[in-house]
């Protein structure tokens, strides 16, 4: 995204603090003036974060007895309980493991 709207952030955001969606909504804000390039960039990162959102979901709802069982005390967060699943691998459902995989973490 940051390429494709490269243009409007050097010129509607140039002073706008990286962090918590500022450049997005810098970017909301003159969404009349972006390029075609950029209108693109945003579609296709909110394609690829419906994707991400979608394939976690997936994860956490063909893990959930797993985490519970073997990650109940990891703190959410950071890749943590990820990591925990990991450590525990031999021990996971196959439904887990086949969920794992199809998100791309094995």
């Amino acid at each position: 995204m940051l390429e494709g709207c490269k243009t409007e952030l050097e010129t509607h955001c140039k002073g706008v603090t990286p962090g918590e969606g500022r450049l997005l909504a810098c970017l909301y804000a003159y969404e009349d003036k972006l390029s075609s390039r950029c209108d693109y960039a945003l579609y296709d990162a909110a394609a690829r974060l419906d994707q991400a959102v979608a394939a976690l979901a997936h994860g956490a709802t063909e893990c959930k007895a797993d985490i519970e069982k073997h990650c109940a005390k990891v703190e959410a967060g950071e890749g943590r309980i990820i990591k925990c699943l990991e450590k525990h691998d031999a021990e996971l459902s196959q439904a887990c493991k086949l969920a794992k995989k199809d998100i791309g973490l094995d």
